[in-house]
């Protein structure tokens, strides 16, 4: 037994540091991702800046800058919106392969221990039923888990739902009140 043993665990080591490996290499893509939405971001405004500056400088009254300073913060809620929808697709995601990640290794240890523990249990004539038992307990704590990471992600969803409701309801006023100020 011992050197199946000793096989058994180099296999669930060497699974383990595969799992490390793919769970450094999911975070690593979704915090690259999170730095080129930030890039992106930040070029956008300094163009965005530089073009606002131009129209401002380019004003003959004080009707012209109010118009052009509307313009230039029409925008904004929605840009924030997308921006936080972005953030949220790349956290979804980097989140959902990790799960993947996390799930496999589970299923893959689970069974490595289900084997290894029915070996010994063969070997030394103990009851299957406390294996049974500590295999359904760990079932249910990762079902439990998997369960509140997905109303984590729901909440989150609604969240950003709400937001996105607000930033509408919060344009139509302004909207209004910039035809009205244009007209005049």
């Amino acid at each position: 037994m011992n050197q199946l043993s000793s096989k058994q665990i180099a296999e669930v080591q060497t699974a383990n540091l595969d799992a490390l490996v793919g769970l450094a290499n999911n975070a690593f893509e979704g915090f690259e991702k999170l730095l080129d939405l930030n890039i992106q971001t930040v070029k956008t405004a300094l163009v965005e800046t530089q073009e606002g500056a131009q129209k401002a400088l380019s004003v003959k009254d004080s009707q012209e800058l109010i118009a052009v300073e509307s313009d230039l913060l029409r925008p904004m809620p929605d840009k924030a919106l997308s921006y936080q929808r972005h953030l949220y697709k790349i956290a979804s995601d980097t989140q959902a392969a990790l799960g993947k990640v996390a799930e496999t290794q589970y299923e893959a240890n689970k069974h490595e221990m289900t084997n290894f523990v029915k070996s010994a249990a063969a070997d030394s004539g103990t009851a299957d039923a406390v294996l049974q038992a500590a295999i359904r307990a760990t079932d249910l704590l990762f079902e439990s888990m998997r369960d509140a990471a997905k109303q984590m992600t729901q909440a989150a969803e609604s969240s950003l739902k709400v937001s996105a409701d607000v930033v509408a309801s919060a344009r139509q006023p302004s909207d209004e009140q910039t035809s009205q100020k244009a007209a005049q």
